[in-house]
């Protein structure tokens, strides 16, 4: 026959383990957060690729109680003055790159110029980087996942 003895104070000293739990797992949480923003970051730069003007605007960012991790364009940054002195917030820029933008068709300067239509339409085809960088952040995401349940197994172990 088996025989398993439990006491009052193991039941108590394991209900102050659970007591600790959920402030175990929020800082592990965010802990995990930080540690996958970086890893965000480089992907979406990946995929963006070219020399880097694009890639130097995108930031990252962690949630204010450590509940996302996000990557974006640079909030208050702007391009240089263009030849007619705009200047264009830099998330502007990049949603054009990332969904794709119009042109103007051509004016009466050149008569013989004639664009190549895609569909009817005279736009630029999106890169889609933020999409395709979306494909790695499930891996990302399962190793933060790992990692909180790692602290979590731990903090009741120990």
């Amino acid at each position: 026959m088996i025989e398993a003895k439990l006491e009052a104070g193991d039941i108590e000293r394991f209900a102050e383990v659970l007591e600790g739990a959920p402030a175990v797992v929020k800082d592990a949480k965010r802990q995990a957060f930080e540690a996958a923003a970086p890893k965000l970051l480089s992907e979406v730069r990946r995929q963006i690729g070219g020399a880097g003007k694009v890639q130097s605007w995108q930031d990252m960012q962690v949630g204010s109680r450590g509940g996302y991790a996000a990557v974006r364009p640079r909030a208050g940054a702007y391009t240089d003055p263009t030849r007619t002195g705009k200047r264009y917030a830099v998330g502007y820029v990049t949603n054009a790159i990332e969904s794709g933008h119009r042109f103007p068709t051509p004016t009466g300067k050149n008569r013989d110029y004639r664009p190549r239509m895609r569909s009817g339409a005279m736009k630029v085809p999106g890169k889609q980087f933020y999409a395709k960088a979306e494909a790695r952040a499930d891996a990302i995401a399962q190793q933060a996942v790992e990692q909180v349940a790692e602290a979590l197994a731990a903090h009741l172990e120990g």
